[in-house]
């Protein structure tokens, strides 16, 4: 491979500015953000969860497009985020609800038998509600521990890792391509379900609230505090795995995906298990309001924070090898 040939390092094969698949997938999805605004009950919240949560995918698409270079196509980002919002969405859903199923049965395969017991036929949805309250005040601890532990690390962080995984190795389908493409791409891929679950939460948040003006009111908070939060953590766990990705295709390097995978994990699984288990007990009366209310803000944005700055170690590594390796890859 000569360099004069490819102009520069950095550059990467593509499937142009617009192709018709990528024009397909954006039709297809104003059609159904127009579709569920007017079927929706309460259209103006609906598009108003919409426009907010779309707006951080906007600006990652802008941000990832220029870490890439000219042949970096929006084209591409489009696949890749589409791929990740809806097939790997759903599939990752449809694997959370079994491990949910499971887990519920291994940890509280008694209590839920009581609790069917113990409900008379006709029971109305308070008394069920009072009578599972009170199961839930009975549990011991460590039993909720061990499921919010579970369902973080397990049935959250592992399964939507690994859908973000799938979808960012597409990236391989464009070989030969630079490192920053390649690293482009495969957070690309988490940004789909990235937008998609943050749609959902922000959607289930306004409609569950009674009253329009309260509604928006009440959650406008929280709808910012997932895309400053949640939303960076999606995208930064797939930032670890794009790197080592990008090193060990691109650059021809002897890296591990594992470690960079498992970190991933482990950092979205401790991201989701600080509030997940903050308001477990906090709904048992098993720890004091104040950690669910600022502890779990304050462990939540130092992950993010700490998250960031690793990325940002990582990026400055890629760009040092990817500098250092031209000449090999020149010669590839």
């Amino acid at each position: 491979m000569d360099a004069t040939d490819e102009g520069s390092p950095r550059q990467t094969q593509s499937s142009g500015p617009w192709s018709c698949q990528s024009k397909f997938f954006v039709i297809i999805s104003i059609v159904a953000v127009v579709g569920l605004v007017l079927t929706a009950p309460r259209k103006l919240l609906v598009l108003y969860a919409i426009v907010v949560a779309m707006i951080p995918m906007f600006i990652s698409v802008f941000v990832l497009r220029r870490m890439g270079d000219s042949a970096l196509s929006y084209s591409d980002m489009v696949e890749q985020i589409f791929f990740s919002a809806v097939p790997a969405y759903v599939c990752a859903l449809i694997v959370e609800l079994i491990l949910l199923v499971l887990s519920l049965s291994a940890f509280f395969s008694s209590e839920i038998r009581q609790l069917y017991q113990d409900t008379a036929p006709g029971a109305n949805q308070q008394e069920i509600y009072h009578k599972t309250q009170a199961l839930l005040q009975s549990l011991p601890v460590w039993k909720l521990v061990a499921f919010s532990m579970f369902t973080a690390f397990i049935l959250a962080a592992l399964t939507e890792e690994t859908a973000k995984l799938v979808v960012g190795l597409r990236f391989r389908r464009y070989l030969p391509m630079s490192a920053y493409n390649a690293l482009a791409l495969v957070v690309a891929g988490a940004l789909g379900l990235a937008t998609s679950e943050h749609l959902a939460v922000v959607l289930n948040q306004l409609l569950s609230t009674p009253g329009s003006e309260h509604a928006l009111l009440s959650s406008t908070g929280f709808v910012f505090f997932r895309a400053l939060l949640a939303f960076p953590v999606h995208l930064g766990c797939a930032f670890l795995v794009g790197v080592a990705l990008s090193k060990k295709t691109c650059l021809r390097q002897q890296v591990r995906v594992f470690p960079a995978f498992l970190m991933a994990v482990l950092v979205h699984g401790t991201f989701d298990v600080v509030g997940l288990l903050a308001l477990t007990l906090d709904s048992v009366n098993k720890a004091p309001h104040w950690v669910s209310n600022y502890g779990v803000v304050g462990m939540d944005v130092l992950i993010t924070v700490a998250l960031m700055l690793l990325c940002r170690r990582e990026y400055n590594s890629l760009t040092m090898n990817g500098y250092e390796n031209v000449d090999s890859l020149d010669e590839v």
